[in-house]
C-alpha cells in the first residue's frame, strides 16, 4: 500500500462543493448551505467526524429518505430558560443553527430564568 497524501483545499471551495452536492442529495438551498457550512467548520476546528468524514453518512440518508432534506424546523415548546426545536428529522448541522439562532431572538430565552 502506498502512503496517502494529503489534499488542501480552501475552505469556500470546499463549500461550494459540498453545497452542490447535499442539493444533489435532495436538499433545499438552505439545509444544503448550513450543512456544508456545518461540516467544513467541524473540521477546520479539527472535529472530524461532524466534517466531511460525516458526508457520506449524510447523503446515504438523505437519499435514502431517512433525513430530511427540506426540513420546516420549529420551536415546538418553551420556558423561560430553554426551547424545544423539532429539527422535522433534517440534518442536524440545520437545525443546531435554527436553535442557536432561536436563543438570540426567542424573548423567553433572553431573559433571565433566575433572578
Amino acid at each position: 500500500m502506498s502512503p496517502s497524501k494529503t489534499v488542501t483545499i480552501s475552505g469556500p471551495i470546499l463549500s461550494e462543493f459540498l453545497t452542490r452536492i447535499f442539493k444533489a442529495a435532495g436538499c433545499d438551498d438552505e439545509t444544503a448551505r448550513l450543512c456544508s457550512k456545518g461540516a467544513v467548520d467541524a473540521d477546520l476546528h479539527g472535529h472530524h467526524i461532524q466534517g466531511t468524514d460525516h458526508i457520506y453518512s449524510t447523503v446515504r440518508e438523505l437519499r435514502a429518505g431517512r433525513l430530511n432534506g427540506r426540513p420546516k424546523i420549529a420551536i415546538t415548546h418553551e420556558t423561560a430558560g430553554t426551547a424545544r426545536v423539532d429539527g422535522d428529522g433534517g440534518p442536524g448541522h440545520a437545525t443546531g443553527v435554527f436553535a442557536r439562532r432561536s436563543s438570540r431572538t426567542c424573548p423567553s430565552l433572553r431573559k433571565p430564568a433566575v433572578q
